[in-house]
């Protein structure tokens, strides 16, 4: 990810994955980093999931017989059904060290999901940054970044009821100042987001990505390498 881009970051296939309880998974990933040059680094990994959700239907009833004074109740179950899942999830980076004071790269990201069953649906999210450095001495270094959000969805529901299917893009821009930890143990970073204000109509229920927000949003993070 952006906050966190150094070299020796991605292949350590150390995602967390926070699923609903009861869901059954299988995960495969591969990753792998690079010093393709004198200063420039590259890291991509990709992950696999294989996810069965299962999930049941239950309808608490309450019928009050006022001829008797009587309250009847029951509790109906549909029949339990599995959901399978299909998870690729993709991330790379490249890091460029133009000089002692300035640093480029840019990192990428895709996840797609496709859910089969009574609940059929697919979506892929696309997020691709670049971004420059200047370092001060001392670690102090100043940012900015651009940042291109494409999603594709289709036969997903919402919450609000109106269907989100087809395709949104974004571009968003991003500037900080941050401070990078010696001998690269981590790195302090306050920047801002989406400083034009754009509107966001990206899906956001999955949050398979960073959530983005229509109004230019502070963030302040903390990075540690270990």
């Amino acid at each position: 990810d952006l906050i966190s881009v150094e070299p020796t970051m991605i292949g350590g296939i150390t995602q967390r994955y926070n699923d609903l309880p009861g869901i059954r998974s299988q995960n495969l990933g591969f990753g792998a980093d690079f010093k393709t040059f004198e200063d420039t680094y590259f890291g991509a990994e990709w992950t696999r999931r294989w996810l069965d959700e299962s999930q049941a239907v239950s309808v608490y009833n309450i019928v009050d017989d006022f001829d008797s004074g009587q309250t009847f109740n029951d509790v109906a179950n549909a029949p339990r059904s599995d959901q399978p899942i299909g998870q690729d999830f993709i991330s790379s980076y490249l890091y460029h060290v133009l000089d002692r004071h300035w640093v480029t790269g840019t990192d990428y990201r895709y996840v797609g999901q496709q859910m089969s069953g009574d609940l059929s649906s697919e979506s892929r999210d696309h997020r691709g940054t670049a971004f420059t450095r200047y370092f001060f001495t001392g670690g102090f270094f100043l940012q900015g970044s651009t940042t291109y959000r494409y999603q594709f969805r289709n036969n997903v529901e919402t919450d609000a009821g109106d269907s989100p299917n087809g395709s949104d893009n974004a571009w968003l821009f991003g500037a900080g100042v941050g401070y990078r930890l010696p001998t690269r143990q981590g790195m302090l970073m306050l920047d801002v987001q989406n400083i034009f204000g754009q509107d966001i109509t990206l899906s956001q229920l999955s949050y398979f990505n960073e959530p983005v927000f229509n109004d230019p949003t502070v963030r302040l993070s903390a990075n540690f390498n270990f």
